[in-house]
């Protein structure tokens, strides 16, 4: 099963870039629970999606590919337990809406100012779904590092300081 995951396309991954040094095992192990957790969001959120996460049906997120040499880089993706192999379909719905939701929440950020930073954005989570709360854990996980790549599909997110790319 694992040369399985490790062959699939990575056009069904989800695959983040962490331009940094020195990673700490606290940071991973952070950013690993708070995307575990903003992407069971999107899926149980879509209603499509959730009937893939149905009783009957075990899927588990795992880590498919983990590599250093420029970037620390790692791949995810769904796998059936049951029938213990990929879950292709699920990996691209998930990732896909999750790539397009972090997407639509930058696009709400505070554009940076001529002198430095962006204005600060008052966060009241009271007044946002679970899904836009899910986006901003993420999203401030992943401004803990210098320079963040994050792609499924076609999609791509770039974090780069205060620069942030879309494509």
């Amino acid at each position: 099963m694992v040369d399985a995951i490790n062959q699939n396309s990575s056009k069904n991954k989800l695959s983040l870039y962490i331009y940094e040094k020195d990673l700490s095992v606290s940071y991973i192990s952070s950013l690993l629970r708070t995307l575990q957790a903003a992407i069971r969001e999107i899926a149980i959120s879509d209603g499509v999606i959730q009937n893939d996460f149905n009783e009957e049906k075990k899927h588990t997120l795992v880590i498919s590919n983990l590599d250093f040499d420029i970037a620390f880089k790692f791949e995810m993706i769904f796998i059936d337990v049951l029938e213990r192999k990929v879950n292709e379909n699920l990996s691209k719905k998930v990732f896909n809406k999750f790539v397009l939701e972090f997407i639509a929440f930058i696009r709400t950020l505070p554009q940076p100012g001529l002198w430095g930073d962006a204005s600060p954005k008052l966060w009241d989570p009271k007044s946002k779904s679970d899904v836009e709360i899910r986006m901003y854990q993420v999203y401030r996980e992943l401004k803990r590092c210098s320079k963040v790549i994050i792609e499924s599909g076609s999609k791509k997110i770039e974090i780069d300081g205060e620069r942030l790319q879309l494509s």
